[in-house]
């Protein structure tokens, strides 16, 4: 497998809601700092992956950039 080809998705990663997986946030997704992933969305240790666009998207809606990036890890 060539390495140079795998793309480093750690800066992608987001931290998912707790209370949204406990079904308790009361914030709506462009409220909460926290992801807030459809079921279909694999979860690991509390972490989803963000597409790329998705977070470009969410700037462009009013979000700002220290929010965005407040939402990388």
């Amino acid at each position: 497998m060539n390495m140079a080809h795998i793309r480093d998705t750690k800066w992608l990663t987001l931290e998912v809601c707790r209370e949204f997986q406990r079904g308790t946030c009361s914030r709506s997704d462009q409220e909460c700092k926290f992801a807030h992933p459809a079921k279909s969305c694999q979860v690991d240790n509390g972490r989803v992956i963000a597409c790329f666009d998705s977070l470009k998207v969410r700037r462009r809606r009013g979000g700002d950039e220290e929010e965005t990036s407040r939402r990388r890890t």
